[in-house]
């Protein structure tokens, strides 16, 4: 598998290009919308020219990309496999004081080995996804720090970058987390200072060979096969659920143009069709029924009880107002825009790219029997609901409907 395009693209840019260790300083100052704009570029299927801009951006933008995965770079299920393979040993180190009759204190000495052959087999038991776009990036950056024109080390590197894919665990004691940070600092180190042990198979030099105690060695097989044998049922879980969407059948004329239904369907315009939620006029007339109602007492004995009471009232109306979705196609700006509507919070959307778009499922839930939901897939690999509800329907009749028009406008040219 190939790496995501962002991320083939940023490390072209960055091995290009001479930097210090000065750009990560100032990545963490990019501002956080131009960030996110350039990562949309890419969802949208754009071509992002890295040429305008500088390598503080590209630093702060493969981070924003990294931790927002879906899922860790290193897998929850092998992340203990990679710490187990890094050794960490404290040693006191008596000092002598100035002053003679005061004794002598001690020096905290940490120690920091990583075992790269422990390494190399986690590494090569990631998901194929994954190991492309690790071995990609460390690739990169093995040749950058290998270049003496580029004054920046692993070390520095690692720490810009050891927590997007090293992400300590949570609720754990504070020694034991600094361990852990220890660790995944090291373990990006490695996986740029050793980039031909880890992902070439090169012979480990005896200088950095660490072995593991015999012990710990036995722990470290036994962890790492029962972690691959989770990571790959998941996986095929993950798989068994997207072969359980259903394909979408025909629907018959009479079918098609049934009054109401799942959603409300826009294509008056030849390049945009519309989908709309249709539930969002009758949630206001049951909730201005229910205000009216509320408002009875108000009438009745007017005192500051009731009016307070009312206030409380009109305001769950309003944190509870309903949520309009709404689905935005356009072919060309070839977008797909999701939007949640609603009158007590900012308008949130989400944009796909149409050329990403794959096909449409559905989807039945799981706690309401014969209530169904359609599912938009992308070729990233990214499903997306177009309602973030199910919808009650015989056979998905309303919601195979829906999916039919859609198909006739996708597959219909713009004048």
């Amino acid at each position: 598998d190939e790496p995501p395009a962002l991320v083939s693209d940023i490390t072209k840019y960055l091995e290009a290009t001479k930097f210090n260790e000065e750009s990560l300083q100032k990545a963490s100052n990019v501002a956080k919308l131009q960030v996110s704009s350039i990562t949309q570029s890419y969802v949208r299927g754009k071509n992002v020219p890295w040429s305008k801009f500088d390598v503080p951006i590209a630093f702060a933008v493969l981070k924003h990309f990294l931790a927002n995965l879906p899922y860790p770079l290193l897998t929850n299920q092998l992340i203990d496999c990679f710490m187990m393979t890094i050794e960490v040993t404290r040693e006191q180190i008596p000092i002598q004081t100035p002053d003679a009759s005061s004794g002598t204190t001690t020096h905290e000495k940490v120690s920091v080995k990583a075992n790269l052959n422990g390494i190399s087999q986690t590494v090569n038991r990631l998901p194929n996804g994954h190991y492309s776009t690790l071995r990609c990036i460390s690739k990169v950056f093995h040749s950058i720090v290998k270049d003496p024109q580029n004054c920046i080390t692993s070390s520095q590197i690692a720490d810009y970058l050891a927590f997007e894919l090293c992400n300590a665990k949570e609720n754990v004691p504070k020694d034991v987390m600094v361990d852990e940070v220890l660790k995944g600092h090291k373990i990006v180190e490695s996986l740029i200072d050793d980039y031909p042990v880890v992902f070439e198979g090169a012979p480990i030099e005896d200088r950095d060979l660490v072995p593991m105690a015999g012990n710990l060695q036995k722990q470290f097989a036994e962890q790492l096969r029962s972690s691959t044998m989770l990571l790959q049922a998941e996986l095929q879980q993950s798989l068994a659920d997207e072969e359980a969407l259903e394909d979408i059948e025909p629907v018959s004329n009479e079918e098609l143009n049934a009054p109401g239904g799942y959603l409300n369907v826009d294509s008056s315009k030849k390049d945009e069709i519309v989908l709309s939620s249709n539930h969002v006029g009758r949630e206001w007339m049951l909730m201005g029924l229910f205000s009216a109602c509320s408002l009875i007492p108000l009438f009745i004995s007017f005192s500051a009880m009731t009016v307070v009471f009312s206030i409380m009232i009109l305001a769950i109306i309003y944190i509870n107002s309903p949520r309009k979705e709404i689905i935005i196609i356009n072919k060309t700006n070839k977008t797909i825009r999701k939007e949640i509507r609603t009158i007590s919070a900012p308008t949130v959307a989400r944009v796909h790219s149409l050329d990403e778009f794959q096909r449409l499922a559905v989807e039945q839930s799981e706690k309401k029997n014969g209530a169904y939901r359609l599912i938009m897939e992308f070729k990233n690999g990214i499903t997306m609901p177009v309602t973030e509800g199910f919808f009650f329907s015989e056979k998905a009749i309303a919601q195979r409907a829906v999916a039919a028009k859609l198909k006739a406008f996708l597959e219909a040219s713009v004048a």
